[in-house]
């Protein structure tokens, strides 16, 4: 279980969670919706160790959440626009640094760490592009090595920051079946997402989440007119039960 414990956090004199405690189990996939500017990505920056707290505590398995315990079981797919494609690496060089996050940096290669990035090639089908410099890469085949990336650090949590933005649908399809099949191994998988018409389809349960927790449970029960009024205001239609559209 991740159990996060009335933290706070913010940028500079700007406070974007305040007094936030959430609790996620394992074996599922967790999606965390909300309108622009509400927490969703400062939230997993916050778990990751990459924004500090300036209160409460973060815990993993009854464990409190350190630099090593984040290196150890915490693995994370950032935006693709955050990724620097001026620098000279090919896709392999990307997923294999996921290899390198347990390491010392005189650590070389291991017969083990080379099957792992063969297989998370493999599994994310761009083995053929394994060769190609990052920055020729599309959105979509970016976007998969990322995941692949993620993959190879074989951890305990997944974090995805709106994994499916301005990609093709063949990624995004062969990206959910990965994350599907992580969570049937007993994975938790937190992902940011924005699209509310397909929440259903993808994820076990969600979060509403605007500086605060609105609502938590599965689609079907969060899904409703009130606490999506709460979360976005009027900014959402409600077209069927349990089913959304952004008003745009």
């Amino acid at each position: 279980m991740l159990n996060i414990q009335h933290i706070i956090v913010g940028y500079g004199p700007r406070t974007v969670l305040e007094d936030f405690s959430l609790q996620l189990t394992t074996g599922k996939m967790i999606g965390i919706l909300g309108p622009n500017g509400a927490g969703k990505s400062t939230l997993i920056k916050a778990i990751l160790g990459l924004v500090p707290l300036r209160q409460g505590e973060i815990w993993f398995n009854q464990q409190a959440v350190t630099r090593k315990l984040r290196q150890a079981a915490f693995a994370y797919v950032p935006q693709s626009s955050d990724l620097d494609t001026t620098a000279p690496l090919t896709l392999y060089d990307l997923v294999a640094m996921g290899r390198m996050v347990q390491k010392r940096p005189w650590d070389r290669m291991t017969s083990g760490d080379k099957q792992a990035i063969e297989h998370a090639l493999a599994t994310l089908n761009i083995t053929q592009l394994r060769d190609r410099p990052v920055s020729d890469l599309s959105g979509g085949q970016r976007q998969r090595a990322l995941v692949a990336r993620a993959l190879v650090q074989e951890a305990q949590v997944y974090f995805l920051d709106e994994p499916f933005v301005g990609i093709d649908a063949t990624s995004e399809a062969v990206i959910i079946g990965v994350l599907r099949h992580l969570r049937a191994a007993g994975k938790l998988i937190l992902i940011v997402h924005h699209d509310l018409s397909n929440v259903a389809a993808y994820f076990d349960e969600i979060v509403l989440l605007n500086h605060q927790v609105v609502a938590q449970g599965t689609p079907a029960d969060v899904l409703n007119e009130t606490t999506l009024y709460k979360t976005y205001g009027d900014h959402v239609v409600l077209f069927a039960p349990g089913k959304v559209a952004n008003d745009e």
